[in-house]
């Protein structure tokens, strides 16, 4: 059975309890329609989340929360960056490749022919 969220709140609370983890601040976590990407981060801490990872299996969207976060403290995708996906989600790549499938299905499911969405 694929564990999934049962609803914005639940996801929230999931970027709260990673930013705490983590060690940084979250100001504000928002949850909204995004057409090209699953999530965004701003300098200031506020958390952007694509309000279709509630259609996806926690783990991934997990895996989109903890990204985003980490680059509170690693801005870049560079090796520190990636040290810390390995750190906090040793299996980090296998859930970011389930995001890629996802994301191909969702689009085969609306029909669109969009490019991958991004994570920055």
């Amino acid at each position: 059975m694929i564990d999934r969220w049962r609803d914005a709140e639940e996801m929230k609370w999931e970027a709260r309890h990673w930013a705490a983890r983590v060690g940084v601040k979250v100001s504000q976590i928002q949850i909204r329609n995004m057409s090209q990407k699953w999530a965004s981060m701003s300098t200031s801490g506020r958390l952007t989340l694509n309000a279709e990872l509630l259609e996806l299996p926690k783990d991934i969207g997990e895996f989109v929360i903890v990204h985003e976060v980490l680059h509170l403290i690693a801005p870049s995708h560079g090796p520190v960056f990636k040290s810390f996906l390995y750190a906090y989600l040793p299996n980090w790549q296998e859930r970011e490749k389930k995001l890629r499938e996802a994301e191909v299905s969702l689009f085969r499911k609306e029909g669109m022919a969009k490019s991958a969405k991004k994570m920055r």
